[in-house]
């Protein structure tokens, strides 16, 4: 590959720059305020389930919205219930979680 993100705590992120550089291989640190689909977030999949579980996502949109999960638009007036049980079940739990 020509790019390749990486997900590590700082520490390691530190050591895989060290050689890195050791071996004159270019790198950049990116700005990002969590480890996104990283192992580093299956503390907090346990909390996402819970707050899906106690607090109701709506059933009709006022904005159209276009899920990168299920890949589709949500259209404004259609019940989007079953949508939303689809991402719940996707994003919530196998996105995260598969690294257990």
């Amino acid at each position: 590959p020509n790019q390749t993100v990486v997900s590590a705590t700082w520490d390691q992120v530190s050591e895989i720059e060290n050689a890195l550089s050791d071996h004159s291989i270019k790198f950049k640190r990116l700005s990002s305020p969590q480890p996104f689909h990283s192992p580093q977030l299956i503390p907090e999949a346990e909390k996402m389930h819970l707050f899906a579980k106690k607090n109701a996502l709506p059933t009709f949109l006022r904005t159209p919205f276009f899920s990168s999960v299920t890949h589709s638009w949500f259209p404004l007036g259609e019940n989007i219930q079953e949508k939303i049980n689809i991402i719940k079940d996707e994003q919530y739990s196998k996105i995260v979680c598969h690294y257990l």
